[in-house]
Formats: structure tokens, C-alpha cells, sequence
């Protein structure tokens, strides 16, 4: 049974690791770390595909309590930051996040991504292109219908993500 708390993962592979039983934590050190320099922990999809959330998502989805359990460790410290600071950082939580719906099992997981994600997602897709490989579908579907009653999405900022989004769902 492998005793991993405590740990800094950063740029690691999980693919095909053994994790049974495995007990995970991440070093609270690392994880002011990870504050400290958002764009070179989390922003992978600026810093050639690597980072804290890529590593976190290697992890098997048989491994899913564990992997969760990560990732609102993560999610929890990046929560008590300012939308500013995480300006740069949405696209790369919008790729783990938005595309693997076992996330959204974890409560804490799940409210980041609709109050704080969603939002910062949406309004950036009113102008942009949604692409088809982007995001799960029902996933952000089921997403926005939670937090219907705490976020207006038929706010214009949000207009053409919506409109993107009930295409994109009869396609």
C-alpha cells in the first residue's frame, strides 16, 4: 500500500500506475507553490501540455476517489483567489474540468465549476468559437442546469456560448 501525502506531482505521469490502496495528499508547501505561480503549475495549455491538472488527470479513472480527492485539493486553494489571478488559467481548468465529468461528482469540485469555471468559461465562449472536442457536453449541460438558480445565463455576456452550446446539443 503506497503512502503518497504529502507529495509534489507536478509534470508526473500517472498512465497505467498501479494505485490501489494508495493514499494521496498534496504538500501544503507545494500547494502555495502552485499559488504563487499559477500560469507555470496550472496553465498547461501554455507550458507544452504539463502541469498540476494534466498530472492530477493521468491518474486512472479507477483511481477516481483518489484523483478527486487531488483535485479538490487543488480546486479548494485556488478558490480563495481573486478571478483576476486566475485570468490566464481558466482555458486550462475549462480542459480538465469541462471534459471529465467525474470531477463534477465531488461537491466541492462541482460548485467551483459553476460559480466560479462556468462563468469565466461561458463569457469567454460569447465571442469565441466552441469547439466540438472542447468540452463534455452534458457535462457543462448538467452544470449550468444546477446553478440555473444562482447564475443568470440568459444574460447577454453569456448569449452566444448559450447559443453555441444548444447547437452544438442537437448536432
Amino acid at each position: 500500500r503506497a503512502d503518497l501525502t504529502g507529495v509534489h506531482i507536478d509534470r508526473v505521469n500517472f498512465s497505467n500506475a498501479n494505485l490501489t490502496d494508495a493514499k494521496f495528499s498534496l504538500n501544503p508547501i507545494f500547494l502555495d507553490e502552485v499559488v504563487k505561480d499559477i500560469y507555470l503549475h496550472i496553465n498547461h495549455l501554455n507550458n507544452e501540455h504539463e502541469g498540476l491538472l494534466v498530472s492530477i488527470n493521468s491518474i486512472d479513472l479507477k483511481h477516481e476517489e483518489q484523483r478527486n480527492f487531488l483535485m479538490r485539493q487543488v480546486v479548494e486553494k485556488l478558490d480563495s483567489l481573486k478571478n483576476s489571478a486566475l485570468a490566464e488559467s481558466w482555458g486550462s481548468l475549462a480542459d480538465v474540468l469541462l471534459k471529465e465529468p467525474s470531477y463534477a461528482k465531488d461537491p466541492a469540485i462541482a460548485r467551483f465549476i459553476q460559480t466560479r469555471l462556468l462563468p469565466e468559461w461561458m463569457e469567454s465562449k460569447n465571442q469565441g468559437l466552441l469547439r466540438p472536442d472542447e468540452i463534455n457536453l452534458a457535462l457543462v449541460l448538467d452544470q449550468l442546469n444546477a446553478s440555473a438558480s444562482a447564475v443568470n445565463w440568459s444574460a447577454s455576456r453569456y448569449q452566444g456560448a448559450v447559443n453555441q452550446l444548444l447547437y452544438a446539443a442537437t448536432l
